[in-house]
């Protein structure tokens, strides 16, 4: 199903570029025309998915926080399901005030480390019958829409809408959209090395998980006649992790401040320390053009 109008956007960040003394831009997921940032790429494939399926209740998990969960409970009920959530942590007044919008089940815990907990509770509440969701969308049916991101970018580089990155910089999390972003640049031919930071705590955001993402998006496509597909280069970058997921660093306030001059509001979970990285690496290396992948959506969220 289509969700999003795409491609999504790529514009040079003047101020960045003459603050860092190298070629800043910025592919902005939230100009997709639908909220949600990147999560629509993933929902258009997994909510198409779910109806084949004949699945009428839906079920995920994450932050109180969670980018992922208010898109899921947005675009999920739009297009007719219920959605049931397991949140742990803080959640934001809008994100509260979208699910009650949206009428989503909740069950909402005080501490991040309960969100299994949560789920465990609105599966439950669930009846056991709701498609389950891995957390930020992750997985091969999802990351199927994050590989397009890679080809979107190839086809704007081959068009001269954006500069040959010598770096693509990714928050990651869950891991899907470094995974898919790699493997969909490979498919296009287009091998530019992708710097996934690492905005998450252990288990999340390893190379073992962007490992394993990888391996089996590249057996999906494979299994649909898409073979001998080469991952673009990846590596994962830990420094600008900080004390811990969403918990802000001198680097990543900084980054939210630089970005702001070029009107691009980052978030300080995942947007602030990915572009955290993009800066550290252009203001040590000086060798652009960099390429900052804005996942993020707007803020406040719709109700």
């Amino acid at each position: 199903m289509v969700i999003g109008t795409w491609p999504t956007e790529v514009r040079r960040l003047a101020a960045a570029s003459e603050s860092l003394g190298a070629e800043i831009w910025a592919k902005s997921e939230e100009t997709a025309g639908a909220w949600g940032g990147n999560k629509v790429r993933k929902l258009e494939f997994i909510l198409d998915a779910a109806r084949r399926d004949r699945r009428t209740n839906l079920l995920s998990w994450g932050a109180g926080s969670s980018n992922w969960t208010a898109a899921l409970a947005l675009h999920g009920r739009a297009a007719g399901f219920s959605v049931s959530l397991g949140l742990g942590g803080p959640v934001p007044k809008d994100y509260r005030a979208l699910y009650r919008s949206t009428g989503t089940r909740l069950v909402s815990l005080p501490r991040l480390t309960l969100a299994p907990v949560a789920l465990a509770a609105a599966w439950a509440r669930a009846g056991g019958r709701a498609l389950f969701i891995p957390v930020g969308g992750s997985g091969t049916v999802g990351d199927i829409g994050t590989a397009q991101l890679g080809e979107e970018i190839a086809v704007q580089i081959k068009s001269a809408e954006l500069p040959l990155p010598s770096a693509v910089f990714v928050a990651t999390g869950s891991s899907g959209t470094a995974a898919g972003l790699a493997v969909g640049l490979g498919h296009a031919r287009a091998p530019l090395p992708v710097v996934a930071v690492k905005v998450s705590d252990w288990p999340y955001a390893t190379t073992k998980m962007v490992t394993r993402r990888i391996s089996s998006l590249l057996d999906h496509l494979e299994q649909r006649g898409i073979r001998n597909v080469v991952p673009a280069p990846w590596r994962l970058e830990r420094a600008y992790l900080g004390p811990g997921y969403g918990k802000p660093t001198e680097a990543s306030r900084a980054a939210i401040a630089l970005a702001a001059r070029d009107g691009l509001t980052l978030d300080p979970t995942y947007g602030a320390k990915a572009f955290a990285a993009l800066v550290g690496t252009a203001r040590r290396d000086k060798d652009g053009p960099y390429l900052f992948v804005h996942t993020s959506p707007a803020r406040p969220a719709p109700s």
